[in-house]
C-alpha cells in the first residue's frame, strides 16, 4: 500500500488497514493481512497481534523447518496464530519471483529508493559444504536486510492468500539450479534487484 517504515504497532495498523488504494482500474483496495516479525519485541507483537488476530500475522523463521510453514497458536495469546517459516524455502519463491521472465509477477512499489534496494541484495545464495547444500547468507556482516525479510513476509502472505500458487517441487528446482559462484553473472546480465 504504501513504502515506508512505521514508528509504532498503532502507525503500522493505520498504514495497513486504515485506508484504501486506488488499484488496476481505478478499483479500490485495501489491506488484508500484515505479517510483522515476531523474532524481535515477541511479547509486543503477540499483544499487537491479539488486538486483530484475523488480519495481524506473527511470523518467525526456522532454518531447520523441512516444510515451507507450521501455523500453531500462541498460548498466552490464544486467539493468535504464528506463522514459523522456512526461511530459505520463501527466499527462493521470492527470488524466482523477482526473476520471473513475466515481469508483472513482482512489481515493487513506486517510492522505493537506494536503501531499498540496497536491502533487497542484502543476501545471496551461498553453498553450505556442512550441509551440502545452498542457504541465503547476508553479503555482508551487518548489512541491514529488514526490507528482504519483509518481502519474504509478504511473498509467504500472498501465497497463503492464493495471490499465486508455487508449489515445493517447483521452489526445489528452481533453488537446485542455483548458479555457482564463479558463474552467477553470466546468465544475469541486466537482472538486477
Amino acid at each position: 500500500l504504501r513504502y515506508g517504515i512505521a514508528s509504532s504497532f498503532e502507525e503500522l495498523r493505520t498504514l495497513a488497514f486504515g485506508g484504501q488504494i486506488a488499484g488496476p482500474g481505478g478499483v479500490a483496495m485495501t489491506c488484508d493481512y500484515v505479517a510483522i516479525d515476531a523474532r524481535y519485541r515477541t511479547d509486543e507483537v503477540y499483544a499487537f497481534a491479539s488486538s486483530d488476530p484475523a488480519r495481524i500475522k506473527p511470523v518467525m523463521g526456522s532454518d531447520r523447518l523441512k516444510m515451507p510453514l507450521t501455523q500453531q497458536n500462541v498460548k498466552a495469546y490464544h486467539e493468535v496464530v504464528q506463522y514459523t517459516v522456512n526461511p530459505n524455502y520463501w527466499k527462493d519463491v521470492l527470488h524466482s519471483l523477482i526473476h520471473d521472465d513475466d515481469q508483472t509477477r513482482w512489481v515493487p512499489h513506486s517510492d522505493i529508493g537506494g536503501d531499498y534496494c540496497k536491502q533487497m541484495a542484502s543476501e545471496h545464495k551461498v553453498h553450505d559444504p556442512r550441509a551440502n547444500n545452498y542457504v541465503w547468507q547476508v553479503v555482508s556482516k551487518g548489512a541491514d536486510n529488514h526490507l528482504w525479510d519483509c518481502e519474504t513476509m509478504n511473498t509467504m502472505l500472498a501465497n497463503e492468500c492464493g495471490l499465486f500458487v508455487m508449489e515445493p517441487e517447483q521452489v526445489a528446482r528452481q533453488a537446485s539450479t542455483t548458479p555457482t559462484e564463479n558463474d552467477w553473472l553470466a546468465g544475469h546480465s541486466g537482472r538486477w534487484t
